[in-house]
């Protein structure tokens, strides 16, 4: 689905409150070694978030290296047969670490562009109550900004809310701020839970 076709049916999903405050755009840079791609979001015209394939690639790989030496992890030997080496348990583990690096990542509220785009697409093809079972951080904190979710079934989500991810967090307190469920001069939206560049 092409990005223009996708942001009209986000744009279309969201709250009366939100409409024409709340953006979402995305660019690649083509000239630039793989094309890496960020997408970020504005809320009256401020940016409060940002998905970006090499913050979320160099992140990965830090998290990985670290992996690496806390669990002494070693290469994979050589062999001139690449399937004894492609079938090694050295490379599983590697395999296994960066997983988990990606999962850490994550959780730190760094999100690639690829992952927030292809996430949106499954979205925006979810009824309300699944997006909001989603175990996907990016559906369920879109799910906050829907207007089918109404205002007595988001004051609800409050208790489960607070132990959730981050971005999931952001987009909560947004929606309820843009409801006036919740007074903006006893709550701002933090920087802390908010991924810059």
């Amino acid at each position: 689905m092409k990005w223009t076709k996708l942001k009209k049916l986000l744009e279309n999903r969201l709250c009366e409150s939100l409409k024409g405050r709340l953006e979402i755009r995305t660019t690649a840079y083509r000239k630039a070694h793989d094309q890496p791609s960020r997408m970020w979001i504005t809320l009256d015209e401020k940016e409060i978030y940002c998905a970006a394939d090499q913050v979320f690639e160099m992140n990965v790989e830090e998290q990985y290296q670290l992996l690496k030496e806390e669990q002494l992890l070693e290469p994979i030997p050589y062999d001139s047969d690449w399937t004894t080496m492609f079938q090694s348990k050295e490379r599983a583990a590697l395999l296994d670490a960066y997983e988990e690096a990606e999962q850490i990542v994550i959780k730190k509220n760094v999100i690639a562009e690829y992952s927030m785009y292809h996430s949106l697409l499954e979205y925006i093809q979810l009824s309300i109550d699944e997006a909001l079972q989603s175990q996907d951080p990016v559906i369920k904190a879109f799910a906050m900004l829907d207007r089918r979710l109404g205002k007595r079934r988001l004051e609800k989500l409050k208790e489960e809310n607070k132990e959730s991810h981050p971005f999931i967090q952001l987009f909560f307190q947004i929606r309820c701020e843009a409801e006036g469920l919740i007074n903006k001069k006893s709550t701002h939206l933090t920087q802390d839970i908010v991924q810059f560049q």
